[in-house]
């Protein structure tokens, strides 16, 4: 218990009776003795004020009247009836006088907080440990201390120690006279194995020995996921503990903890390595042990797959955790064409370039379409190359990635295919390289005939000499009927355009909403390629 300063509202009402007579030989009378004797008590509290009066006799005689008036006033604090029941109006506020240490008791009754007092009950009361009491201001052990023994105020005199509460000329069994203070010098800090041996600030006493605090009970439990995905930002986080001076956190090899080092939470940056986030914390002196939780880590961080040339379309699955990859494709070449000495030229154009990185799902599939060569005096190469023929060469076929379907409309990146060749007797020129956002048009070799167009981002490369043909979405043009010495147009998000005795155009390239695009012409011999990285 501590001091308390305790608030006493008294409203007293007293009454004041003065009775005044008049009789015997002082009284002179001419006829008429009239006496009247009066003896009024008033109190009235309605704010805290009282009233008291008094009147004494009045004697009408003649010419002799006496009386007498007392009035006593006593002012208390006023309450206006607009504080909730309890409460008491200070200044302009309602206050509970039991609680505000502002006004403990009445209005203006300030605690010392930095005392260690608080509003209790209407006093200011010092808080104490478990086991003290508050005497003058001072927490102390009434069940040792001599000057306090058993209560506030009990002196031990006459060289009498105070044990359990009570003076006596001995200790206890077990306990010793330290200063006229029965202590357990096998459990007192300030008198342990001995009086005046005090252990140092992270010892306690135990056994008549000072010896190492113990370190506290490690957490719980840690709250925080037990799978993530690889580079994920993660939090982790345990009860806050009191009078915790320090949270030492340690994570998995590659994670990093970047706030809240030392702390009761921290954000975590995982890396490509599963493992344990541990915690430790202490009090002041001793640490506790550690408190892990196992941590798996979904994905396997970086990657890389290669798609080459097959003839047909092929699968790629969004690894789990990967939210973005970055395309790379790359068009075939246009096909070389054939002279008059049978010899085969690679007068092909090369195909083009592509790249970006696309937002995707984990678990989602995108298609790929890896472009083939051209074919000399024959088809033009997979997905999209025009049509070759004698003395020329097909174009080379497209490369790109497929999002949602298997439609033109579905692909998301393009590498554009090279225009097809064309020699013969004499030489008829050489194809155009695939894109680039355009591809690049044919050539003639000197010959006179017209080769086809380079596309571009919204139309096909135009035709050359007739029976040439244009190109068109995502597939090079060929020609009109006859393929005698045709030379094809690469395939690409347009194709080039076809070209009768001279070669064909390149086909565009497309990064569609890919961040960070490039596209360059003339990159690629033979058949296309294309990367997916992560």
């Amino acid at each position: 218990m501590g001091k308390v300063r305790a608030l006493r509202h008294i409203l007293a009402a007293s009454t004041l009776a003065l009775i005044v007579g008049c009789s015997g030989d002082d009284a002179v009378s001419s006829g008429t003795d009239t006496s009247t004797s009066t003896t009024t008590a008033t109190s009235t509290s309605t704010t805290g004020v009282m009233t008291t009066s008094s009147t004494s006799m009045t004697d009408t005689g003649g010419t002799e009247t006496a009386s007498g008036t007392t009035t006593s006033t006593t002012t208390g604090e006023t309450t206006s009836g607009v504080c909730d029941g309890g409460q008491i109006e200070c200044g302009d506020a309602c206050v509970d006088p039991l609680t505000d240490s502002n006004n403990c008791g009445d209005c203006g009754v300030v605690c010392d907080v930095d005392a260690g007092e608080s509003c209790v009950d209407g006093g200011c009361a010092v808080a104490c440990d478990e086991g003290q009491v508050e005497c003058g201001g001072v927490c102390v052990d009434t069940q040792a201390d001599p000057n306090n023994c058993g209560d506030c105020g009990v002196v031990c005199d006459g060289g009498l120690v105070c044990g359990d509460g009570q003076c006596m000329a001995d200790c206890p069994e077990g306990q010793l006279s330290c200063e006229n203070m029965c202590v357990d010098t096998q459990t007192d800090d300030n008198n342990c194995g001995g009086c005046g041996v005090a252990c140092g600030m992270c010892e306690a006493c135990g056994d008549g020995a000072c010896l190492a605090v113990p370190p506290p009970p490690a957490v719980d439990a840690i709250m925080g996921p037990t799978d993530a995905c690889a580079g994920a930002t993660v939090e982790f986080s345990v009860m806050m503990i009191d009078g915790a001076t320090d949270y030492v956190w340690t994570v998995p090899d590659g994670a990093t903890i970047d706030d809240g080092q030392g702390t009761e939470a921290i954000t975590v940056t995982l890396g490509d390595a599963a493992g344990q986030v541990c915690l430790s914390y202490s009090l002041g002196c001793a640490a506790s042990e550690q408190t892990c939780v196992d941590v798996a880590i979904q994905g396997g961080g970086n990657g890389m797959e290669t798609f080459a040339y097959t003839g047909n379309a092929q699968e790629f699955v969004v690894p789990e955790c990967v939210s973005q990859i970055t395309v790379e494709a790359w068009g075939a070449q246009g096909g070389g064409a054939k002279c008059c000495g049978n010899n085969i030229q690679d007068d092909g154009g090369k195909g083009g370039y592509a790249k970006g990185t696309l937002d995707v799902t984990p678990g989602e599939s995108l298609l790929i379409y890896v472009g083939g060569k051209g074919v000399t005096e024959g088809a033009g190469g997979f997905n999209g190359g025009g049509q070759g023929g004698q003395w020329g060469a097909g174009g080379g076929g497209a490369s790109d990635v497929r999002l949602g379907g298997d439609t033109l409309a579905d692909r998301i990146l393009v590498g554009g295919g090279g225009g097809g060749g064309n020699c013969g007797c004499p030489e008829h020129g050489a194809g155009g390289a695939g894109g680039g956002l355009d591809g690049v048009v044919g050539t003639n070799g000197g010959g006179g005939f017209t080769p086809g167009g380079g596309a571009s981002q919204n139309a096909g490369g135009t035709a050359g000499s007739n029976p040439g043909a244009p190109g068109a979405l995502g597939a090079g043009g060929g020609s009109n009927g006859s393929t005698y010495h045709i030379g094809g147009g690469g395939g690409g998000f347009y194709g080039g355009g076809g070209a009768y005795a001279a070669g064909g155009g390149g086909g565009s390239s497309y990064y569609g909403n890919a961040v960070d695009p490039v596209t360059t012409p003339d990159q690629r011999s033979g058949d296309g390629e294309v990367i997916i990285t992560w």
